[in-house]
């Protein structure tokens, strides 16, 4: 009994002297001691305490260790935590995640200072590799368990993890609400300065962003290296996007120096990214591609591997090596290709979209400057089915539409991104084509198609299999301000005549009589195309003409299978008895066809799901652009242009008469007609903007008489002819057909009849 109890009081006495000396910060003493009381009493608080002496020691193998024994352990949480660090600080990611995930399930549950530093470091993680629905998910956790510690730095800690977060999933407002919040938390301080500067750029007030980020390295304690190192690189962005190469020199060697006494992998990356960009742009290509190699051997995440691999193309090009360039652009293209598939979320940030677009732009400027047409035509088409799927995303998204709340919206969007993007993708209409039979499939066709690249726009023709690109003489600024021109004033003559010489030289059009496809790139999107001036006579008057959002997709358009149900039409209209010329334009329709008018309560959502396999869909009723997206309303909600995609709603022919049903934001392609046709549809008849009710009445009927229900396009072709002889063009223009001007596979529509 009495040696039992000497050896208690041994190690009482060894546990105390261990606490002393971690308390006394004198580890190499602790380490001993600590491993001795260990030993006797098996506690975890004293082999944690071991661990975080040699934690302090640079031992981490023996941390790693400790972390074992105390892979059961109630509280070892800690241990688990300096794990982390340790496979963090070695690169290993999964290593790092696997030990804050089990610090955060050792901890006590009153340990809420302990489980927000395990749930920051994990969102940290999967905001890094750009795995924002995790992210966001361990960035709840933080501010949760933060906020029930009452730290204030920890909470504002929180509140900027979780903006970052938003940030970075596009959702600028949001994340500069919970920067201010960070700073009632805890203070004005130098990493909100910078957070402040990232809102301030993404929202082009170049001066603001330039005044918080000197803000940010004026109050950054002299330790705090990553806050003064991002200040500095994104002070030195903004230089060389001014070409202020003095200014961009002087940032960027002070981001060398710090990083030279305190090294950090992404600190490095960035530095070597933007000191190659310096590099180039002072022509000294051989440094800015040294820097490039030296991003590289630093194993950067894909958002950067697809930022080092363009800039490489663009040194490469510049050196003469356009094969090596052609290489590192399409390297580029699939490090981004690649982040879409496995869900980076990088398709959410709307305003990242053109920075995005950039290395599909410079291959195809490579591909067509080197003359190889058929190459540059296949990188335009790899863009356009790119950015049809991040448009739908963008336009798919309801700020503040959530009843729980902001972050419960995020995380509904993303997981609502998911599914999306795994419908589009595994549909063969965005799958990758080999060019050549996309080609053989539109042999007979007449297409004519724009493309923006870095200022420039390209018209492309082709036309029995053959390919032919030409710049256009203007900027493509200078075609955006004539296209608002005719926007603004419809029945403008001169710019629609101005525009029609641009856009429709003689040499690039058919015979007289033989319709067309056009294939749209940004301002172009907007264009009445009908209503150019060509020569003396409208477009319309001698060609039919029909939208696509890429040759690709019309190529598959006459593959797709009729579906044809038993009833001939679905008619739907005025679900909201509020639009009297809607309903009787519903009831002539119905009346044609000989079937059903579904308006008021009948005209439902559930009615508009039984369209899939239906001949013709004609609906005319309240259509617009909200936060979430185009949307149709109807007796019990409103459809999205989303919805319709997953519900893959394709009726052979659809007409929607309704105002703006071809417009979104970003563009005609996140559309509601646009949707159909993704869905399956062949032809769907929309409007570019609001349209007067007496003048669609008219129109509509006429497009009936002319056989719409069976051929859109020819059909709209000469109602638009008949009107044009009496009407402005105000009165008809805005109407147009996306699809293909053919119905039939394999066969060129027929000629519109001439005047």
């Amino acid at each position: 009994m009495v040696l039992v109890l000497i050896g208690a009081c041994a190690a009482r006495d060894e546990a105390s002297l261990c606490l002393e000396e971690m308390k006394a910060e004198d580890y190499r003493a602790a380490v001993a001691t600590c491993e001795r009381a260990f030993a006797l009493r098996g506690t975890s608080e004293l082999g944690g305490a071991a661990a975080r002496a040699h934690y302090f020691l640079g031992e981490d193998d023996a941390v790693l260790a400790f972390a074992e024994k105390l892979s059961d352990a109630k509280n070892g949480g800690s241990v688990w935590h300096l794990a982390g660090r340790i496979h963090e600080r070695r690169n290993e990611t999964d290593g790092a995640r696997t030990a804050y995930k089990r610090a955060l399930g050792h901890r006590s549950a009153e340990d809420h200072g302990g489980r927000a530093l395990d749930a920051e470091m994990l969102s940290i993680s999967y905001w890094r590799e750009t795995r924002y629905r995790e992210a966001l998910d361990y960035a709840h956790i933080d501010l949760d368990e933060a906020v029930a510690s009452h730290e204030s730095l920890l909470e504002a800690r929180a509140h900027i993890i979780l903006g970052d977060v938003y940030y970075e999933v596009g959702y600028a407002a949001l994340a500069d609400a919970e920067y201010q919040r960070a700073a009632t938390a805890g203070g004005e301080n130098a990493a909100l300065k910078v957070k402040e500067g990232l809102i301030h750029k993404t929202e082009r007030r170049p001066a603001l962003a330039r005044m918080a980020y000197q803000a940010a390295i004026d109050l950054a304690p002299a330790g705090e290296v990553r806050t003064t190192v991002s200040a500095r690189i994104n002070l030195a962005e903004l230089a060389l996007a001014d070409r202020n190469l003095d200014e961009a020199a002087r940032h960027l060697e002070a981001v060398r120096a710090i990083l030279a006494k305190r090294g950090d992998r992404q600190g490095q990356i960035s530095y070597r990214y933007y000191h190659a960009l310096w590099a180039r742009a002072k022509g000294d290509l051989e440094v800015a591609m040294g820097d490039l190699d030296a991003a590289a051997q630093l194993e950067p995440v894909p958002d950067w591997s697809w930022q080092l691999d363009e800039a490489r193309g663009h040194v490469l090009a510049a050196q003469g090596d356009r094969t090596g360039a052609v290489a590192a652009y399409r390297r580029s293209i699939e490090t981004l290709e690649e982040m879409r598939r496995t869900f980076g979320a990088d398709e959410l940030k709307a305003w990242f979209l053109p920075r995005r677009r950039a290395p599909y732009e410079a291959l195809f400027e490579l591909e067509v400057e080197g003359g190889r047409p058929l190459d540059a035509l296949a990188v335009v088409e790899r863009t356009r089915a790119r950015d049809f799927v991040d448009r739908y995303l963008a336009a798919s998204r309801a700020p503040g539409t959530d009843p729980g709340g902001p972050a419960t919206m995020i995380a509904s969007d993303l997981d609502a991104a998911r599914s999306l993007i795994a419908v589009l993708e595994s549909r063969k209409d965005f799958a990758s084509q080999p060019f050549e039979q996309v080609l053989r499939a539109v042999t007979r066709h007449h297409i004519i198609g724009y493309f923006e690249e870095n200022g420039r726009v390209w018209l492309c023709v082709i036309a029995g299999g053959d390919v032919r690109f030409r710049e256009l003489p203007v900027s493509a600024l200078d075609v955006a301000k004539l296209v608002d021109r005719l926007l603004v004033s419809p029945d403008d003559l001169a710019a629609a005549r101005q525009l029609g010489e641009l856009l429709l030289p003689a040499d690039a059009l058919p015979p007289r009589g033989v319709p067309l496809e056009l294939v749209l790139d940004a301002a172009l999107e907007r264009v009445p195309f009908a209503a150019l001036r060509v020569g003396n006579r409208w477009f319309v008057e001698d060609h039919a003409i029909a939208v696509v959002p890429s040759v690709a997709m019309l190529a598959l358009i006459a593959e797709r299978p009729s579906d044809e149900g038993t009833a001939s039409a679905l008619v739907i209209g005025d679900a909201a008895n509020d639009l009297p010329a809607a309903k009787d334009e519903a009831s002539r329709v119905a009346v044609r066809f000989g079937v059903e008018a579904h308006v008021g309560r009948d005209a439902s959502v559930a009615l508009l799901r039984e369209s899939a396999r239906t001949p013709l869909l004609h609906v005319a009723v309240h259509a617009g652009i909200g936060p979430a997206g185009p949307w149709l309303e109807l007796a019990d909600g409103a459809v999205s242009a989303a919805q319709i995609l997953e519900w893959q709603l394709h009726p052979r022919v659809v007409v929607l008469a309704g105002c703006a049903s071809g417009a979104a934001a970003p563009g005609m392609w996140a559309s509601l007609g646009a949707a159909f046709l993704a869905a399956g549809s062949r032809q769907v008849l929309v409007t570019s903007r609001s349209v007067d009710d007496e003048a669609t009445a008219h129109l509509i009927d006429r497009f009936y008489q002319e056989g719409g229900a069976s051929d859109a396009a020819n059909a709209l072709a000469r109602t638009q002819r008949a009107f044009a002889r009496t009407l402005p063009p105000s009165r008809w223009a805005s109407f147009f057909v996306i699809g293909s001007v053919a119905l039939t596979k394999g066969v060129t529509s027929p000629a519109v009849d001439a005047p």
